[in-house]
């Protein structure tokens, strides 16, 4: 596989990766540092927020404005997601274009970091806790998937957001088992390996997202070895954006890169189910730990497998 030119590398990094990796590195040290342990999720919220404004704003990866020249407004973002899900019609005729699916990936992200940090606040029922996560994968479900293509691929809905609420329930449970950060990092090295992905399907903005998330995650999963804490809500979030990141690559690229690879960069959160025997693992050393890891990480790997074998880059 052809790497790309050094002064891209470093564009990347100095662009992307750096601002997003400081900035979640930055807010999760100094919110944990103040507010102690048991606020370590909101510490992790918060560094999600900072890590994905700093990536998309100092690259450019991910406009949050609906018009560019524009700025934005509530009214015009209420209207414009009303539409999307489908809840209501435009008064005026013709309709105003809608924005495409990626539009709404951020803001679907900060909704699951805002739900999975509330429902961790005691007395929160388990039930309305799990209401509030399965109203979120399903907007994101539907936020994500053009019209046409659920009218034709039926299925395509129901196993979006069933993918995305069983990564959602890993990503809790691993957050909670450990605590020194290496669910978050894993789940960087994840969006690592889809950045590759996308980078052969011939999508530089989608490779930038998915750069913001391995910035943003690496950035709270090393800051947690030395302060950890539950990193819930950084997981969360990543269990809709890598999902939508593929989704979003299935109906807007054009390449070579087989289906099988982009859909499994979407199914890659679903490879922390390796942590899940916390105790085991533990128990039995370094070695078995790596094996898990490896085994985390083999999904996506075969996804740039994939890619590399379908698609020859020239730089």
């Amino acid at each position: 596989m052809p790497l790309p030119p050094w002064d891209e590398v470093w564009l990347a990094v100095r662009t992307v990766i750096g601002p997003s990796l400081g900035a979640a590195a930055g807010v999760y040290l100094l919110v944990r540092l103040l507010l102690g342990m048991r606020r370590a999720p909101l510490a992790a919220a918060l560094a999600v927020g900072a890590g994905g404004l700093a990536g998309t704003w100092a690259g450019e990866a991910m406009p949050l404005r609906l018009d560019p020249e524009q700025p934005l407004m509530a009214s015009a973002w209420l209207t414009a997601a009303g539409q999307s899900l489908g809840v209501w019609r435009p008064a005026v005729d013709p309709a105003p274009p809608l924005p495409p699916p990626r539009y709404w990936l951020p803001w679907l992200a900060l909704a699951a970091v805002v739900v999975e940090t509330l429902v961790r606040w005691p007395r929160w029922p388990w039930f309305g806790a799990w209401g509030l996560r399965g109203l979120v994968v399903a907007a994101a479900a539907v936020l994500l998937t053009p019209a046409e293509q659920r009218a034709e691929e039926p299925w395509l809905l129901p196993a979006v957001g069933g993918v995305m609420l069983l990564a959602w329930a890993i990503g809790r449970q691993t957050a909670r088992s450990w605590p020194k950060g290496w669910p978050a990092l894993l789940a960087a090295c994840m969006a690592a390996l889809g950045a590759g992905v996308m980078l052969h399907a011939h999508s530089a903005r989608l490779t930038d997202l998915l750069l913001v998330g391995f910035g943003t995650l690496a950035g709270i999963g090393l800051s947690a070895r030395f302060l950890p804490g539950d990193q819930g809500p950084a997981l969360a979030a990543a269990a809709l954006w890598l999902p939508g990141l593929a989704l979003t690559a299935h109906h807007e690229t054009f390449s070579d890169v087989p289906t099988w690879g982009l859909a499994l960069v979407g199914l890659a959160p679903l490879g922390l189910a390796a942590l899940l025997p916390a105790g085991f693992l533990q128990r039995w050393g370094r070695v078995v730990f790596g094996l898990a890891c490896l085994a985390a990480l083999a999904p996506v790997g075969a996804a740039l497998f994939l890619a590399v074998r379908a698609v020859t880059l020239e730089f």
